[in-house]
């Protein structure tokens, strides 16, 4: 709260990073408790090596130990701070990886390096390598369901465009599509361009509003000029349904929302809704299938 720019910036990055706010606090916290001022030469000084230490980690893949320095308390207050807030993006699961997941009833977007849009559905993940280079693919592996907005001409990575799921590939050059992966389900719906679908026992080509199916790496089915909106309108909060069975409706609520839902009455599964029902609202959603059926 010293300056203007300052204020708004960290405002700007709360909001688009709720997840952090807990750190956010305690680093604020620590600070306060602290009640020591930031010398600017001291700050960018502990800043100074710890790019450099990021540098080294994201080069080499391994641990090594900075060289010692001293530092006045108040340079060491600004090096907690800057570690508070950056030590979580070092801890990925391997080196030079980018991990980035959502919690039940969460959503996210993302840009990746080449400025491809991606949003991402609740309980669910993507990662991919943190350096993309000019003549190598882009890549990325996911987890959950996903829609991808891929940028066809990109600065930064190859021409091609590959998302994995399990043992399929979704292979693109500039295309919108989204991926459902759960269990040992697979669908995939094109939204614009084309794409080639590939898997370990074919590979298909699709077109726009086209939805494929997959089962344990194998096509059983493939639709046309579907109603896109069936699988991607969770990305504003909505589902959509069109004679959906309530099992389904319950596979939805438990693999996006977290909630065990128990049916009384098993021929209740069986029975068709079509609706477009708000998902941020569960209570909402919950008295209206309650009330319906």
């Amino acid at each position: 709260h010293q300056q203007p720019d300052a204020v708004k910036f960290w405002k700007r990055w709360i909001e688009e990073h709720p997840e952090k706010l807990d750190e956010i606090n305690a680093a604020k916290t620590l600070l306060e408790q602290l009640s020591l001022g930031i010398h600017a030469e001291e700050a960018q000084a502990a800043l100074h090596d710890l790019k450099q230490e990021i540098n080294r980690r994201r080069q080499k893949g391994r641990v090594i130990k900075m060289r010692r320095r001293w530092y006045s308390a108040a340079g060491i207050a600004a090096a907690i701070l800057a570690l508070v807030l950056i030590l979580p993006l070092l801890q990925s699961p391997e080196p030079n990886w980018v991990v980035i997941e959502t919690d039940y009833g969460q959503l996210r977007e993302v840009y990746l390096p080449d400025s491809s849009f991606v949003t991402l559905n609740s309980n669910s993940k993507i990662r991919y390598q943190a350096d993309w280079k000019k003549d190598q693919d882009r890549e990325v592996w996911m987890e959950g369901e996903a829609f991808f907005d891929v940028r066809k001409n990109p600065k930064i990575g190859g021409a091609e465009f590959h998302v994995h799921a399990e043992e399929t590939t979704v292979q693109v050059l500039g295309t919108s599509f989204n991926v459902y992966q759960r269990k040992e389900d697979i669908i995939v719906a094109l939204a614009t361009g084309k794409v080639s679908l590939n898997t370990s026992y074919a590979k298909h080509q699709m077109e726009p509003n086209d939805v494929i199916e997959l089962r344990n790496g194998e096509v059983t089915k493939i639709s046309q000029d579907v109603n896109l909106e069936l699988y991607i309108s969770w990305r504003n909060r909505k589902l959509v349904l069109d004679n959906t069975s309530i099992s389904k409706v319950i596979d939805m609520l438990e693999e996006n929302m977290g909630l065990e839902v128990q049916i009384d009455n098993p021929e209740v599964l069986n029975r068709k809704l079509t609706a477009t029902l708000p998902i941020n609202e569960v209570d909402i959603l919950l008295t209206a299938l309650t009330e319906i059926y």
